[in-house]
């Protein structure tokens, strides 16, 4: 039997169907390199040691409460953070891989906005800015439609206060003059959300959990 390690990525396991995504194996994953007999069939099914099943999630999103006790049971979790190694710096290090040295402001701004964010589970990933066409004018429209509602939905105006573009804008590179207030999804009008260009973490939206608008990403692995 082969050696090499092979993968099956669930992409947002936490929204899937999973006793359709994996059937019979879902029972497998308990009894991994053990025979065992499937409800609907006579033919024994098992799992080999090296196949590993990885899931992202994004633990801001409510579906996650859905995730029942038996999934948790066969998986083990693996928290991504975009504050912490390997994820910190990932921007500044794709900003250098692109020839974007000019943006390092931007994963400067990052740090200091995810030092700000009432809830470190609530940080925000770099795959919102992680582009090749990056600019002062892109990153604003991505923080206006994508971030910004992303922490109104979950923090009060008070809390968040200070993570507003302009404030976090001036205390990494210093105030422009002309640059607009930041708008709450409320503010906008129907053709601005015509034009919204909205990051995935990675998030997550992430790795994810980018989108992961995420963003951040959680990894499940067994």
């Amino acid at each position: 039997m082969s050696t090499d390690l092979h993968a099956m990525v669930i992409d947002e396991i936490n929204r899937a169907n999973l006793s359709k995504v994996l059937g019979e194996l879902f029972f497998a994953l308990e009894y991994r390199g053990m025979p065992v007999r499937p409800q609907y069939s006579n033919l024994p099914i098992s799992i080999p040691e090296n196949l590993l099943f990885i899931g992202t999630m994004n633990t801001a999103d409510r579906s996650i409460a859905s995730f029942d006790a038996a999934l948790r049971r066969r998986f083990h979790f693996v928290e991504c953070d975009p504050t912490q190694p390997p994820f910190d710096g990932l921007l500044r290090r794709y900003f250098a891989r692109e020839g974007l040295a000019a943006m390092n402001w931007l994963a400067d701004l990052l740090v200091l906005a995810n030092e700000r964010v009432p809830d470190p589970k609530f940080s925000i990933g770099p795959s919102h800015f992680m582009r090749s066409n990056i600019t002062l004018e892109n990153a604003k429209r991505v923080w206006k439609h994508s971030v910004w509602p992303y922490l109104t939905s979950r923090f009060d105006a008070e809390a968040i206060a200070d993570l507003h573009w302009d404030n976090l804008y001036a205390a990494t590179v210093g105030a422009v003059a002309g640059d607009a207030p930041t708008s709450t999804r409320a503010d906008l009008n129907w053709d601005d959300r015509n034009v919204l260009e909205v990051g995935t973490a990675g998030g997550t939206p992430a790795t994810t959990e980018d989108e992961v608008g995420g963003s951040d990403v959680d990894e499940l692995n067994v």
